[in-house]
């Protein structure tokens, strides 16, 4: 309980769930709820190694000084605690995956299927469809899509087998298999799934989490480019969507590769930007291309708790035309660039 003690003390709205297994506070990534001060959606797991998941815009993690900092919690006899059971937490996380985790992060991981046949071909032309864009073997690599789960796992060695035992498991697994497309994550631990068929699999979004007790994931996407790292300045853009960035590639930037792209697959801006600046990303003109209902006032969060907002400053774009950037390059009307 030192946790839940050392949060109540210093937030304005903290309390714990009647079965005393989370704690319920406000969000320090997306700014919460904002009619009702005393109303939050993160929730943080009472014992180690403590994850934390925001039901409004998906931040996940475990607790670590990082967190805490965002909360401006100030505690060094609780850090130490935290620092103990996050420790004893990899440990059990390397005697469960050992040198599957290990080696799936670390290989270049082979996307393109064995064959392409009407599965294949079917997710193939959504993607093409959808956006209105030409796409040749080589950009199933660079957009890191699946389009065959089974034949992804094999061909990468990698064993999912134990993941599917309940009803509901082998579902999903069918569900995943025949009507969605899958973008690796940017660290490879989740594919962020799009259902070709919503009235089908029950989804239009899925994230497969595929070490699902490694909580530390990052869920954003990204694709590779050639940006020199050495660069004085970086032009960062950002979306919410996977289909959003890639959209927003093809249709506005011409396939420009000397930029970087992220999709946050949520509305946690300042989760990626902390993330690009703890890469030495600091300098940058950040672009943030938003969805149409999410009103210029949400964003001052973002301004007021992202040191690298703050310092470079934000430029918001919307899509007059659609409600976002996942589209036709004809469905695309670039509104003025709002300053923040």
């Amino acid at each position: 309980m030192q946790l839940y003690k050392s949060l109540k003390s210093s937030l304005s709205f903290c309390k714990i769930t009647t079965k005393k297994d989370e704690i319920n506070i406000r969000c320090p990534f997306c700014g919460d709820s904002k009619r009702d001060p005393h109303k939050g959606h993160m929730y943080i797991r009472t014992c180690a190694p403590y994850k934390y998941f925001c039901q409004k815009c998906n931040s996940t993690g475990i607790v670590s000084s990082y967190l805490l900092n965002k909360l401006r919690v100030n505690n060094a006899t609780l850090l130490s605690a935290i620092d103990k059971g996050y420790y004893e937490y990899q440990q059990s996380l390397s005697k469960r995956h050992g040198n599957q985790l290990r080696g799936f992060n670390s290989k270049a991981l082979d996307f393109i299927p064995t064959e392409y046949g009407e599965l294949e071909s079917k997710k193939i032309e959504y993607v093409i469809d959808r956006l209105g864009i030409t796409m040749d073997e080589s950009e199933l690599s660079k957009y890191k899509m699946i389009l065959n789960f089974g034949d992804f796992f094999k061909k990468n060695e990698f064993d999912i087998s134990n993941r599917f035992k309940t009803e509901a498991d082998k579902k999903l697994a069918m569900d995943l298999q025949n009507y969605c497309v899958g973008f690796l994550s940017l660290d490879k631990s989740t594919i962020n799934c799009r259902s070709l068929d919503p009235d089908k699999t029950g989804f239009r979004y899925k994230q497969f989490t595929i070490f699902p007790d490694n909580y530390e994931s990052k869920k954003f996407y990204s694709f590779g480019t050639d940006v020199d790292l050495s660069l004085l300045c970086h032009d960062i853009i950002i979306t919410e969507g996977v289909m959003d960035i890639i959209g927003i590639y093809n249709h506005i930037f011409d396939k420009d590769n000397t930029k970087i792209y992220i999709a946050n697959n949520g509305k946690n801006f300042i989760s990626s930007l902390d993330y690009l600046s703890r890469l030495s990303i600091l300098n940058a003109n950040i672009n943030i291309y938003s969805d149409k209902d999410v009103p210029l006032t949400d964003y001052n969060f973002l301004m007021e708790n992202c040191l690298s907002a703050k310092f470079n400053g934000v430029t918001l774009f919307y899509n007059n035309i659609s409600k976002d950037f996942g589209v036709k390059k004809e469905n695309i009307q670039l509104s003025k660039g709002f300053e923040l």
